[in-house]
Parts: structure tokens; sequence; C-alpha cells
């Protein structure tokens, strides 16, 4: 993404800038201009998945801290510690203010200084808004907010800065804000009116004015006549003219003959500017094309109208708004046809680091393609001593013995990002201008959901979308079919004949009771991970399809500890009586060698633990794949495989658990060529139809666009594959495939668009949660003493977490 317009009139720097600085400006009162700039800056932020900064430059009103800009502002008693948090905070007077003192230095503005004048909102979409507040005390309009205010005028009385001179000010602090957030856009709230101060946000700052009129004479001539402003001569000999868009707000809901009237007589105004032929500052648009319609509810108090109000009139206009506001940006065309930077143009291989699970997919792929001299891709155990994200973690690692290309757990980002002082990786490099060698942003924004929040710690983008592994329930039809048997035979169904997936929790107990009253072992029933990181994942997978769950993280920070839970506490009470009934293996990998030797019929795995053979585009089997070790140790052979959804408790969402690993580049020093180059193996991953290669053959890939075109693809698989043949086993293979890569399918879609992502760092939190697991499956007591147990034990490992994570 790039700017579509350079600063054509201030003496900066304008190369450095990645975000469209967009003013939101009012020559009157009355147009709901704060409103709609925090609307549609928080449907950019949360639907749209961009960053979005907000500068409140209405010195002498700020309202934007008043908006609904995030969730917890929009109910007590949320609302009123938030904004008290935010009142506390100083902003963009004090630090104008601050360099308006220094009299010919301006040092650049530190990461420190400028974190200390902003405000990260806490996000729950794809996106993040970070405000700067006008000043300390904006909220509640304090003294002391008063006297910065008059310092901030005195200035521009005394003359002590010159219009360039403010503008070169507010450039640095938006330049700053910009680079220190990744912004996408910055979006300034500017003070309605014509005062000193505001041709620095209307005519010297702006990519995109905003301008904002009501319908009567004073309002549209007083509008229009600040689209007069000409270039000046320090414009340069080419100019780039800033665009406009003309808000009409608000428009009344009735007169719809009166309506095109003022529209036609603002239009016939606009034509006669162009007439003059006047080199204006502007592009004076053609006519009025964003109506904010009345709302009663905009009159009586704020509010985030795409969610309160979904359906309204003001939320249709909203939408045009930010939806116009972001075509704005030039962006790289969405081209799946595989034209992306060439791997050829790399002068070394590119070495790569990934799981062993994920080792025999992309080694085919990069083997399979003309590139394969490009890239160099090595698999290690994801608990090896010796894989390079544990040795990243070890004491003063030795960047230069890592690979170029390096996945880590995205539940691991934050703790790696913190490290030697946040030099460990490369941030991502963002360049967006037309024909650079970047990622099409505009792909990743809208088919790989919530990409940024997943990849990013503290404002920085410091990875890229690996994986989104979720978890399924796996099944061996063969054992199972008798285990099935005992369960009807004892319901009186004898005949019945029924092999069955367990599509609830209690279901899979009757399961294991019935077998257990028949004699049967139910070790080889069903099996949970019994010690180490494996009976974590049981647990949380088990929790999370009744609601519950451990941790949430936004961006790298803690959201919220539910171990103390309602929903957490029954689902653990209800797990340890599922563990004493089961079978236990030692890892995750030993539980799917006993799967493919049939020494166990159902188990909870994951996604990337199975590969689907095809005979070109027809599937022939699934096989279960080892986690550790090689890849392609199992084979079917006789194993009726068949994957199913996990169980879950019908009133809960069916949003399952999600392990994501996401791509980052280590920073070894002096080597910004190889990071460049590492750039050009992601972009070659993330390729649409390469992402679509991997998935049909197991890879978990995040690409909503890839999961989408196989399951529009898959009916038309099944008529090609032919009629079923009785008695014939592999077509009975092939439907058996077919339905599980179905729900290989569903299972992934679900994970990217409603998955619950794993939030705990790892080896610290899960051992905590392994050791309380592990005590009370041992635990002999019953009834409610077993409850004030796991009551006790839960309260416990809050209490520790909330240490580790502080």
């Amino acid at each position: 993404m790039a700017r579509s317009a350079s600063i054509p009139h201030a003496a900066v720097d304008v190369d450095r800038h990645q975000a469209l600085i967009v003013t939101f400006y009012a020559f009157k009162g009355g147009t709901g201009r704060t409103l709609a700039l925090s609307n549609v800056a928080r449907l950019l932020s949360d639907e749209m998945g961009y960053r979005v900064g907000l500068m409140d430059l209405d010195i002498d009103s700020p309202g934007l801290v008043h908006e609904a800009l995030c969730r917890d502002l929009e109910q007590q008693p949320s609302r009123s510690e938030l904004s008290a948090a935010i009142d506390e905070r100083p902003g963009f007077l004090e630090l104008f203010n601050s360099r308006a003192s220094l009299v010919g230095q301006q040092p650049e503005i530190g990461p420190d200084d400028l974190d200390a004048h902003v405000f990260a909102l806490p996000g729950t979409g794809a996106g993040n808004l970070v405000l700067m507040p006008t000043a300390q005390g904006s909220v509640q309009k304090s003294i002391g907010y008063m006297k910065t205010v008059e310092r901030f005028t005195s200035i521009f009385a005394g003359s002590n800065v010159t219009s360039l001179g403010a503008t070169a000010i507010t450039w640095d602090i938006a330049n700053a804000f910009i680079d220190r957030y990744q912004l996408d856009f910055l979006f300034i709230d500017g003070r309605t009116g014509a005062g000193p101060f505001s041709p620095v946000y209307t005519y010297s700052i702006p990519h995109l004015l905003v301008l904002f009129f009501g319908l009567n004479d004073q309002n549209i001539i007083g509008s229009l006549s600040i689209l007069d402003k000409a270039l000046g001569p320090e414009s340069g000999a080419q100019p780039v003219q800033v665009p406009v868009f003309l808000v009409a707000s608000p428009v009344p809901t009735v007169g719809p003959g009166a309506l095109e009237q003022r529209l036609t007589y603002v239009a016939g105004l606009l034509g006669e500017r162009q007439a003059k032929g006047s080199q204006s500052l502007y592009q004076l648009p053609a006519r009025v094309e964003h109506f904010l319609y009345y709302s009663d509810a905009a009159s009586f108090g704020e509010a985030y109208f795409p969610g309160q109000f979904p359906h309204s009139l003001l939320t249709q206009g909203y939408r045009k708004l930010a939806s116009d506001i972001s075509k704005l940006v030039i962006r790289e065309s969405q081209s799946f046809d595989g034209a992306v930077v060439p791997a050829q143009s790399v002068t070394e291989p590119v070495r790569i680091a990934v799981e062993n699970v994920h080792f025999d997919l992309l080694d085919e792929l990069v083997q399979g393609s003309s590139d394969a001299t490009c890239f160099k891709i090595t698999g290690y155990q994801a608990e090896a001593a010796d894989a390079p994200w544990t040795r990243l973690l070890g004491e003063g690692p030795d960047l230069s013995e890592l690979p170029d290309v390096l996945m880590v757990p995205h539940s691991r980002l934050k703790e790696v990002s913190a490290l030697a002082g946040g030099k460990l990786l490369h941030r991502v490099p963002l360049e967006r201008e037309e024909g650079a060698s970047a990622l099409d942003w505009e792909f990743l924004e809208s088919y790989y959901k919530n990409w940024r929040k997943r990849c990013s710690v503290d404002g920085r983008v410091l990875a890229l979308p690996f994986s989104v592994n979720a978890s399924v329930m796996c099944a061996n039809l063969t054992p199972l079919a008798g285990y099935c048997a005992n369960y009807w035979r004892e319901r009186g169904q004898k005949e019945s004949g029924s092999v069955f997936m367990p599509g609830s929790w209690p279901a899979l107990m009757e399961l294991l009771d019935a077998n257990r009253r028949a004699g049967a072992d139910v070790e080889r029933i069903f099996s949970i991970v019994g010690q180490g990181p494996g009976l974590y994942y049981d647990w949380l997978n088990f929790v999370t399809s009744l609601g519950g769950y451990d941790l949430l993280l936004s961006d790298g920070h803690l959201d919220g500890v539910g171990f103390e839970r309602h929903e957490t506490k029954l689902a653990t009470r209800q797990f340890i009586e599922l563990a004493k009934a089961s079978g236990h293996s030692k890892t995750m990998d030993e539980q799917i060698v006993r799967f493919g030797n049939a020494e166990c019929a159902l188990y909870m795995g994951w996604t990337d633990s199975f590969r689907f053979e095809r005979e070109g585009d027809v599937l022939r089997d699934v096989s279960p794949t080892r986690l550790n070790g090689d890849a392609k140790a199992l084979e079917s052979n006789s194993l009726a495989i068949r994957l199913a959804r996990g169980p879950r408790d019908m009133r809960q969402q069916r949003s399952c658990l999600v392990d994501g690993w996401v791509m980052t580049f280590p920073a070894k020093p002096g080597e910004e060529t190889i990071a460049a180059q590492a750039m050009v193996f992601a972009r070659w991953f993330l390729e649409p139809d390469r992402q679509r290669t991997l998935l049909r053959r197991g890879f978990p890939s995040p690409s909503s666009w890839a999961v989408a075109q196989e399951l529009e693809r898959l009916p038309a698989e099944r008529l090609r594959s032919g009629q079923y043949i009785p008695d014939d086993p592999s077509a009975e293979a092939r439907l058996r495939s077919e339905a599980s890569f179905e729900v290989f399918l569903t299972t992934m879609k679900n994970a990217i668009w409603g998955g619950r992502w794993v939030a705990s760092p790892r080896e610290r939190i899960d051992n905590l949660v392994f050791e309380m697991l592990s005590s009370l499956i041992a635990d002999p007591r019953e009834g409610g003493e077993l409850d004030a147990a796991i009551n006790d034990a839960l309260r416990n490992v809050k209490t520790q977490v909330r240490s580790i994570v502080s």
C-alpha cells in the first residue's frame, strides 16, 4: 500500500511515509465529524485489519477521547476506567510545545518519547487503533489541560513558530507516530473553523481531506471556500493535488426533492471553480458522493454504529466512506497467476527452518518447482535442543548461525521480540510503493484473517503468517466398529452395525462406559496425552469446546485470564473424569504412532498430522503423519481413517483451538541483503496457488482464499471420481478421504475466521497446567471434595500465571 499523493507544498521529507494521512475537517460545527472519524477508523481496524492512528488536533474542544473507539469504551465500568487512563496520558500539545521550545535544533523523536504521548486502545478485531490525545486532561478538560492549550496558543501569538515551522514540527510528530506503530492510516481530527493552526492540518499535512458540511448556505459557501487554496511556488514543477471527499452531514431523511436541489447547487459551485482553471491545492470533486443521514442515536450519545446499529442508514454511510478511503491507496493488483518476484533474483540460497511435520510438504513443493536451487529447507523436531527456535531463546544466541527464515510458535513471538532489546528479529519491510519488491498487501489483508494481530508485538510487524493448525477428532474405523457394536448392543440395538463418531463429550463417555461394562480395553478406544505439553493441549481442546479458556492475548499483550471462569471450572472437572476413563500416551507423537498401529481407535489430533494422497485431482487415501522424525514413516495401508470435527457442547459456538506458527526473519548483523532475499521466499510461499497446492496435501494453510477455492471445488472432485462401487476397497478409501478432506477444510475455515488461538507461552504456563492436571488425575477423591480440589488448583495456577505474565 502506498499514499496516493505526496505533500505538494511543504518542505518536508515525504519518502519515509508509509501511511495515508487523512484530515477530517468541517468549517462549521454540528456535522458529526468526530463521530464519523471514530466509526470509520474502527471499521478499517476491526473489520479490514488496518493499523489506524488517531491524532486529536481539535485543540479547543477535543472529542475523540469521548468516542466509542473500542469495546471497553462502550459500557461501564470499563469506560470510566479506560477514560481515566487516557486522561492521564500527555498528547500532541505537550510534544509540540516541547519541540517548539528547541529553537534551531529538532532532535529525532525517540520511541520512548513517542510512546509516552500515545495510548494503544485494547482491540478485539483484526487491526489496531492507537490514539494521540490532544493533551493530558483532555477528557475532563482539567486546569492543567487549559494551561497546556494557553501555552500552545501563546507560541503562535508570539510568532515564535512560523507556519512552515509548525508544519515541520507536526510532520515530525506524525512521521514518528507512523514509523513507531507501523500505521496504515493516520486520521487527524481537525478543529472546526479557520484559526492560526488550521492550515497545518487542512493544507500542509494531509494526503486526503474529508470535508464535512451541512446543506444550508453558510455551511456550503464556507466549506467550499477551503477548496480555493492555490498551490504555492514551493509546490514544485509537477505538484500532486490532494483528493477531497465531500461529506454532506447530517442529511434529513425526508424531502428528497429538496436534497437533490441542494446537491445540484453544490455541483454548480464546484463546476464554477473548475471552470476558472486555477491551480488548486486540491483535486476538486465534481459532486457530493458521501451522505451521512440524520440519526436520533447520534444526537443523544457516542456509539459505534456498525456494531450497535448495523442496518442503519448512518452505518451504510460510514461503510462507504471507509471503503472509499481504503481504495485511495496504491495496491498491487490481486494477481493469482503466480506473477511474483522471481526467486532466481536471490544470490545465495535462502535457508528456511521448519518443524519436521511440515518439512516433507514444503520440500516437495520446492523440489517440484523451478526454484529448487534458490531455497534450502531443513526440518527439526519441535522440541529438539538444536532446533533454531530453541537456540533463538537461549542465552546470547549466535544469530549468524541461524537460518534466514525461521518459523516460531505464535505464542512465543512476544518472548522472542523482547530479547536483546528487541533486536533479534527484522521487522517485516512494509514498502508500499508501486512496483516495489514487497508483498501483496491487499491479498494478505483480505485473505489472511487477523494476520497483523498474530504477527505483531507492540505495534511492530515482526512476522508473516505460516500455519493455523487446528484440532480434529481422528478415528480408525476398523477397531471402532467393534466398540460401537458394544455400545448399540447395550442399548438393545444389536443389529445396528452403525459406526459413529462421538459428536459430544458425553457421547464419548457413554461409548467408553458401555465398553468398560462389556469387558473391552478402554485403553484401545480413546487416548489423551498423559504428560507434558500434549496433556495441556488436550485439556485446552476440551475446555475451549465448552466455552472456557486459559489466556487471551492481543498483539502480544494479555487481555484476560480465564482459569476461574465458571465454564473453565466445569470443563476441567469433566476433563478429569474423561482422563481417568481413557487411555494415555506419553507424547502426541506416540499417540499418532499408536493410532497408526491400530492400538487406539479415537484421539483428538491436529490438522497437520495427516497427509491426503492424490492421483492427479482425485483423492485416494488419507494417512497419519508423525510430528517428530520421518514425516512419511506411517502408511495407511489397511487403516480406515476418518476425520471429524471436534466434540462440543451444543450451547457453545464451534470455535476450534488453533496452534499457529509464524514466519520470522532473524536479524543477522550486516546481512540486509539476505533479509531482503528472505522476503522473496515469504512472497513465494504465500502466493495463492502454492498455498492451495500445500493445502490439498494436508498443510494447514492460513489462506482463507485457498480454503474457499478447495471447498468450492470439492463437489466437482466427487463427481469426477466416479460412482461408488460396493465392496471396492479403493472406492471406500476414496469416499472416506473426501469426507475427511471436507472436515479438514471446514476446520481450517473455522480456525481462520473464528478459532481460539493458543495463548500460553510454552514451557512455563503450559507446565503449570500439566502439573495441575497430573495431580488432579491421580487424585482419588470424588464429588464435592474433588470439586474443591479443582477450584483450589485453578486459583493457584491463575495466581502463578499472573505473576509470570507481569
